[in-house]
């Protein structure tokens, strides 16, 4: 090839890597990471007044790192009252005064196999008149922050919406008590405790940990015959109790580790003769954490506590005590959540 035919072929290419170079990089479309969005509610019922959180992760299962990641809050019930001070995220940070009817995290970048998660809690309102009601919220995760409840956000960014999953019951039942258990001063959750003729049995649980949901309920299996609760402790007398403490799950993370304890009162009204608190008996129906299968104990044995114990040193137990009026008030402790319901 002459000299000058090899000047004429290196122009052509110069050329050629200078129209590349002033038309920027080819349009691609960049493919969606993929994240796995999950989004909780804790505890799906609460009493009306009382508090629940709305909970959002996202896993990154891809193998690149997202290098800026957002939550945003798009609705929020009115029913609902975000409490100040309470959205936390395990990184990045939240800013809930730029916009108070939406708030947003920035969560920074999202490295592959991490989790990034947002709890929020929020106070369901009391209605007047007070009746049961259904109350949700909708959250994001994006790529771009902002999001169209803010306005002015014109990107195109990826996004993972909660869509309808963030809904909570609320209901105003005497035979319920539930919420989330944001600090040390509610670590009780009961539902009515004055007993009458009217409301013979009462519930009451005790939290063993702050920031998970418990709930307490009695049931009258006349009225709620589809319960598996009513199948699982058909004898027995009375209402039955129905505890749930962190959804069931041990708050330790080994099954059947922590001890519960729970309360209940049982009014003279459902008491059969001749029971009284030295016969008395607890039947406790549960699911086995460790295997998934249901079983059931008679709680039998009565608590003995060492000296200014409070925690009984033979679990599980129950201790009885006699009420006015004939009434009688037991103390379970139990490793397990589920139905419990008098017997003798």
């Amino acid at each position: 090839m002459s000299s000058n035919r090899r000047r004429r072929t290196a122009g052509a290419i110069s050329t050629a890597l200078l129209a590349l170079v002033l038309a920027g990089p080819a349009t691609v479309n960049a493919a969606v990471p993929d994240l796995i969005a999950t989004w909780t509610v804790i505890p799906t019922t609460v009493h009306d007044g009382d508090y629940v959180a709305f909970r959002g992760s996202i896993y990154n299962d891809d193998t690149s790192t997202v290098s800026q990641l957002f939550l945003v809050e798009l609705t929020r019930d009115p029913n609902l009252t975000l409490l100040p001070l309470t959205v936390t995220s395990s990184q990045g940070s939240c800013d809930t005064t730029a916009d108070p009817a939406h708030f947003m995290c920035t969560l920074g970048q999202l490295k592959p196999r991490r989790t990034a998660t947002v709890t929020a809690v929020y106070q369901a309102a009391v209605l007047d008149p007070a009746g049961p009601y259904t109350a949700t919220g909708g959250w994001e995760f994006n790529t771009t922050g902002l999001g169209s409840a803010s306005g002015g956000d014109n990107s195109h960014g990826d996004s993972w919406p909660s869509g309808a999953a963030l809904t909570v019951n609320v209901t105003n039942s005497g035979d319920f008590g539930g919420r989330y258990v944001l600090n040390n001063n509610l670590k009780i959750v009961e539902n009515n405790q004055a007993l009458s003729n009217a409301n013979p049995h009462s519930t009451r649980a005790y939290a063993p940990v702050i920031g998970i949901g418990v709930t307490v309920e009695d049931i009258v299996c006349d009225g709620a015959p589809d319960d598996p609760a009513c199948a699982d402790l058909s004898v027995g007398f009375g209402q039955i109790s129905k505890v749930n403490v962190n959804d069931g799950l041990d708050v330790s993370g080994t099954p059947g580790t922590t001890l519960l304890h729970f309360y209940i009162q049982l009014d003279s009204s459902e008491i059969p003769n001749g029971v009284n608190a030295n016969n008395v008996t607890i039947t406790h129906a549960y699911v086995d954490e460790a295997t998934g299968d249901p079983a059931t104990e008679t709680l039998t044995t009565r608590c003995s506590f060492a000296k200014r114990a409070t925690t009984p040193n033979n679990p599980p137990c129950i201790s009885v005590k006699n009420l006015p009026g004939g009434d009688l008030g037991v103390d379970v402790w139990t490793y397990h959540n589920g139905a419990l319901r008098g017997n003798f």
